[in-house]
């Protein structure tokens, strides 16, 4: 799902999944709208317990991230400010006075 891969020793698999779909949607990538899988369709994509996918769902609607419309599934919220890949300028070189 979305290429989510749990990393050993990165803390709780809810905590990273937490965290990589917050990312995904911060960085605009799980567009506004978007109906996100099934809570037991994602479970056995992910080959994770059903009720980590549930936790993740429910904090991240708490977050303001997911909508949930009850017989139609889970949505990625509208109005999340999504956050432009920021461009970098090298530091000018400073010119040595001798």
């Amino acid at each position: 799902m979305f290429g989510f891969r749990a990393a050993a020793g990165a803390g709780s698999v809810t905590k990273q999944l937490c965290s990589y779909l917050r990312q995904e949607i911060e960085s605009g990538a799980l567009a506004p709208g978007l109906q996100l899988p099934p809570t037991r369709r994602a479970a056995l994509d992910l080959g994770i317990a059903r009720n980590i996918v549930i936790e993740v769902y429910e904090q991240l609607t708490a977050e303001g991230y997911l909508t949930s419309r009850a017989g139609s599934g889970t949505f990625v919220a509208e109005g999340i400010e999504t956050r432009k890949a920021m461009k970098i300028d090298p530091m000018p070189s400073s010119a040595s006075t001798a």
